[in-house]
């Protein structure tokens, strides 16, 4: 376990300083989405694979510590800005919520 772990919540505050949950959907966010989404990314990298599963893990974490906010901004705001499909955008919101019921 990271000595930092534990520390998250006395840096980052309840809400966090100003303006953190912004710079987070701003720029965190998008780079976890565009990343992947780059001709250069060669899932048969191992590097390429690490930086994929360190994705994840940011969304999630953005995820745990904002739920039903992180999930209205994609659904509402970023996902859109990329030209997803209202459909699929709906289609992920529905098996995410299962899976996320799942594992609760």
């Amino acid at each position: 376990m990271s000595p930092c772990m534990g520390k998250q919540e006395l840096w980052r505050g309840k809400d966090g300083p100003v303006g953190f949950a912004d710079f987070v959907y701003k720029h965190i966010v998008p780079s976890c989405f565009l990343a992947p989404l780059k001709q250069t990314f060669d899932l048969a990298d191992a590097q390429t694979v690490l930086a994929l599963s360190e994705c994840a893990v940011t969304l999630k974490t953005i995820h745990l510590k904002w739920g039903p906010e992180c999930v209205q901004y994609l659904q509402q705001e970023y996902l859109p800005s990329l030209q997803v499909a209202p459909e699929i955008i709906q289609v992920r919101a529905i098996s995410y919520h299962c899976v996320g019921e799942r594992s609760q």
